[in-house]
This record gives structure tokens, sequence and C-alpha cells, in this order.
């Protein structure tokens, strides 16, 4: 690699071509997390020692190295696509609940349950499909390559899919409509001091989240694995 001195409009010039990569995971995601320029310097500075301002194209270093830098920013450009998507299925998901628990008019559930049905079974399938699990996978094997933040990114998508796999995919998705038809049923019950109304729904839940508990950590006690989901170690 050809050096040049590191002055602003060299910094200036390097950035500009640096585009093209950092347009591909240059995304807000649920988190509002981006990619780090000072990173990307670094990690340029790490692979060829020295920075030039010519796109990776035109680099002079081995193709090797060409393959690993477009490669993981290819990787990073499709965690943040599947991140955007995840949030969008949570946001239209939590969405439909704050309708629920506000606005909505009553007896309106059923409909709100078909939609919550329908959008929970593609959040599953696409946090659990064979492309998520593989590329989540090779992120995690090349974290010393990504930021910390997107390492701790991948390891918490891993850890929740880790769960959700293991859950049926009717089980999962027949819970998130109990949790809807139960908040309406509160909602009644409670106007009316009729806790008897509301007990079935109660039941369903806490059995639901015993057998949930018992698939993704069976062999701890089901308060233990339940209160592992929210504060892992303890």
């Amino acid at each position: 690699v050809s050096g040049h001195t590191a002055d602003s409009k060299f910094a200036y010039r390097f950035y500009a071509n640096m585009s093209f990569m950092l347009n591909a995971v240059y995304w807000y995601n649920v988190n509002q997390i981006f990619f780090d320029v000072t990173t990307a310097k670094r990690n340029i500075w790490s692979l060829c020692g020295v920075i030039d301002y010519r796109p990776i194209s035109q680099l002079l270093i081995s193709a090797q190295v060409k393959g690993i830098l477009y490669n993981n920013y290819a990787k990073l450009a499709e965690l943040a696509e599947l991140q955007r998507k995840l949030y969008a299925f949570r946001y239209a998901t939590s969405s439909i609940y704050l309708d629920s628990a506000t606005v909505a008019p009553k007896d309106t559930e059923e409909g709100r349950s078909e939609a919550l049905g329908i959008l929970t079974g593609y959040m599953y399938d696409l946090s659990t499909k064979a492309e998520t699990i593989e590329l989540l996978e090779y992120l995690k094997e090349h974290k010393d390559e990504i930021t910390p933040h997107q390492a701790r990114e991948v390891e918490l998508l891993l850890r929740d899919n880790e769960f959700m796999k293991t859950i049926p995919a009717e089980e999962y998705i027949a819970y998130s409509v109990l949790l809807n038809d139960a908040q309406a049923v509160w909602e009644k019950a409670k106007n009316e001091n009729d806790f008897g109304a509301f007990a079935p729904y109660l039941e369903k839940i806490i059995s639901y989240n015993r057998e949930f508990a018992g698939y993704y950590n069976p062999d701890m006690a089901p308060y233990d694995a339940l209160l592992n989901e929210y504060e892992e170690g303890m």
C-alpha cells in the first residue's frame, strides 16, 4: 500500500472514497446504532498497515484482504437489514397492543389477534430461519473484525434466537394472541371488579411461561429460567 500524509485533506478524501462501504452499514436500527467511521479507519490500519485514499478495489493489497473487507461490510449490511425488519415487526405489534390498551373500541380484539398472529409468525420465521442463524454465527466468529457494539448486538440476537427456536412456532404465536385476548378481558374484569372472569386467562399465561421455561432451560426451575431471561446469571 502506498503511503500518504494523514492531513485533513487526505482524511476527507479517504472518508469520501470509503463511502461505498460505509453506506452499506450506515443504517439506524432499533437502538439507532450506526457504523463508527473512526473504527473503519482503525480496521483498515490493522489490516493494511497504511491507509490509502483510493477505493478498496484499487488498493495494492492482497485479494485475501480485499475479500475480508468486502465480505465483512456485506455481512454488516445484512445485520442492519435484519434489525430494520425486526424493528418494524416489533413496532407494529407494540402499536397494536397500545391501541388495545387505550383507544380501541370494545369488542375489537378478534381482529387485533388475527393481525398479531400473522405478524408474530413472520417475526418468528425471520428470527429462526437458517440464513439468519448463519449470518449471526459468522459475525460471532469474526467479532474481532467488527466494533464491540456490533459484537454485543450479535451476541444478544443469538441469545434471543436460542430462546425462540426452542419454542414451537404455533405455541409462540398462540401465546401472542392469548396476551391480546387477555388484555381485553382484564380491562372489563377490572372495571367490573370480577377477577373470576380474568382468572382462566391468567392461568393460561402462567402455564405457557412454565412450558417455555422448560423448553429453553429444562435443567432450571421455571422461576429461575424465566428470571435468567431478564437477569442473566442470577
